[in-house]
């Protein structure tokens, strides 16, 4: 059913994967968040044909909200992220970088793809 509706929105896209193993506490924030009225929230992995691919794309409401790649401690920025972007309308599109340093700079106010410190952007998932 989830994977039905997944290919109602990204028809472009060959796999849409919806993620349903989370770890205990992703598992418990996604929850929490839809007992306090910000959504329904859901998890996918994304590839085409052409074996481009983002490691997560998270939708609100069954809605594409954003796109992230995450990196250990490349910064280049990845040409998938605007594909994939552009192909399911997703908000915002990140390179969700592990090493790098926490800035305060809102990175959900960023609407083209932008790397962002992994300590940034989940500070400011909640």
């Amino acid at each position: 059913m989830l994977l039905d509706n997944a290919r109602k929105f990204y028809s472009r896209i060959t796999v849409a994967v919806p993620i349903q193993v989370l770890p205990p506490l992703l598992g418990t924030l996604a929850t929490t968040i839809i007992y306090m009225g910000f959504g329904e929230f859901d998890l996918f992995y994304l590839r085409d044909r052409k074996k481009r691919e983002v490691d997560f794309l998270v939708t609100r409401d069954k809605k594409p909200w954003f796109l992230a790649e995450v990196k250990n401690a490349d910064e280049s920025l990845s040409g998938n992220l605007a594909f994939f972007q552009k192909a399911t309308g997703a908000q915002h599109a990140f390179q969700v970088v592990l090493d790098a340093k926490y800035d305060g700079e809102d990175c959900f106010l960023k609407t083209s793809p932008a790397v962002v410190p992994a300590r940034t952007f989940l500070s400011q998932l909640v």
